[in-house]
């Protein structure tokens, strides 16, 4: 177990504790952990599980407090230890400070806010997008579905402005993690 660190955090851990949009379910379904580690990352509170040789833990995450991870300090799951957004690597890159990364966080969090709302409006609460996208797709093509269709429309297509959103100033191009 990684020691607790008792220094102030740095404005790399202050961006990533004043948002936990990689955690919330709205950018990921799941993360993976090595299969070996299931019963660790079960016993401090990811909800785990395996799909063939593969192990994970479910998004959102049990260990997201509002926008803080609760194993931050005592240490997570190497994928979240390695995973940059974009304003993440831009600002340890020294291309931009604290506060101008944050806008395209503010930014994401205020369109998922919105995705939640119209998903709720249309009758529909999920763990994560990927569920919820799947969800509102199928309400969408279901004639006999019945739910508001107008609702629906709307709230794919907040699920797909923050998508389009994310992708572009949020998710690297190169893959999830560094």
């Amino acid at each position: 177990m990684a020691e607790v660190r008792d220094d102030a955090p740095g404005p790399s851990e202050k961006l990533c504790l004043s948002c936990g949009l990689c955690c919330d379910g709205s950018l990921f379904a799941r993360g993976e952990v090595d299969p070996r580690d299931i019963d660790r990352w079960s016993i401090r509170g990811l909800d785990c599980g395996t799909q063939g040789a593969k192990a994970y833990f479910k998004q959102s995450c049990d260990c997201l407090d509002e926008t803080g991870c609760t194993l931050f300090e005592t240490g997570r799951p190497s994928i979240c230890e390695r995973f940059r957004c974009i304003p993440l690597r831009r600002l340890e890159a020294g291309e931009q400070n604290l506060e101008e990364a944050q806008v395209p966080l503010r930014e994401a969090i205020e369109l998922r806010d919105g995705v939640i709302a119209a998903a709720c409006d249309a009758g529909f609460a999920c763990r994560n997008f990927l569920q919820l996208k799947d969800e509102l797709a199928g309400a969408f093509v279901d004639p006999d579905s019945a739910t508001d269709q107008g609702a629906v429309v709307f709230a794919l297509t907040s699920l797909t402005t923050f998508n389009a959103f994310a992708e572009n100033f949020l998710l690297p191009e190169d893959g999830r993690a560094d």
